[in-house]
């Protein structure tokens, strides 16, 4: 997926969520998680960057704090 298609696509899920009073969409720092309380995060979504991350062990230790009970981690690596 290209840079292009990929700001579109964020930009189409901006504009799908735009109205939804209990939807918050955060884009974040991967390595700096540290802002957002524990156990509060339905969903992490990581496409194309966890390669790039130069802690990997840490980070998705840090997510795992954040993500809440019920929450998912969505990451796409490419091949």
């Amino acid at each position: 997926m290209s840079d292009q298609s990929l700001d579109k696509n964020l930009k189409q899920v901006k504009k799908e969520i735009a109205n939804l009073s209990n939807v918050q969409l955060v884009e974040a720092d991967l390595e700096d998680p540290d802002r957002f309380i524990p156990r509060q995060i339905d969903l992490v979504w990581c496409h194309d960057a966890f390669q790039y991350i130069t802690n990997p062990v840490y980070t998705l230790r840090q997510w795992n704090e954040m993500i809440s009970v019920n929450g998912m981690l969505v990451m796409s690596i490419p091949q």
